[in-house]
């Protein structure tokens, strides 16, 4: 009985470069934010799950957030 071995290789430094360069306009974008004391969300319809920066819980005075539309409403 013959062993054999099967072995796939794929370069995948292209990919990684691209993960790379995005963290780091994630963390610009989020720096960008806190120095201008500004804040994003975002309200997903599909799913009605609403996502707030941790800048908007510092606009709004607030410590959590539940992430559903009811709550963002009853904090706007």
């Amino acid at each position: 009985q013959k062993d054999y071995f099967v072995a796939i290789f794929e370069n995948i430094t292209e990919r990684k470069n691209a993960e790379m360069a995005l963290r780091k306009n994630e963390e610009r974008f989020t720096l960008a934010l806190k120095a201008a004391k500004m804040g994003i969300w975002d309200w997903n319809m599909e799913s009605n799950i609403v996502y707030w920066s941790p800048e908007v819980l510092t606009i709004t005075g607030k410590e959590t957030f539940d992430g559903t539309v009811e709550g963002f409403s009853a904090i706007v």
